[in-house]
């Protein structure tokens, strides 16, 4: 379907935070949503980053799916 406008809204803040990484000479990274705000991440750090998968949403999910 179409982006919505909140789509939208996070792709132009992670655009403004890749293109500042690369001005500032800061190369290699990942921009993502993390605890709560938009990052700008290096490669060897964002990896490391875990989230436990929760049961609930899982089934939700496969049964929405279905």
């Amino acid at each position: 379907g179409a982006p919505s406008a909140m789509d939208a809204i996070m792709a132009a803040r992670m655009s403004e935070l890749a293109i500042d990484a690369l001005l500032d000479d800061r190369d290699n990274r990942i921009i993502g949503y993390v605890d709560g705000a938009l990052r700008g991440l290096p490669y060897k750090e964002a990896k490391e980053i875990t989230y436990p998968i929760q049961e609930e949403q899982y089934e939700l999910v496969s049964i929405l799916s279905s």
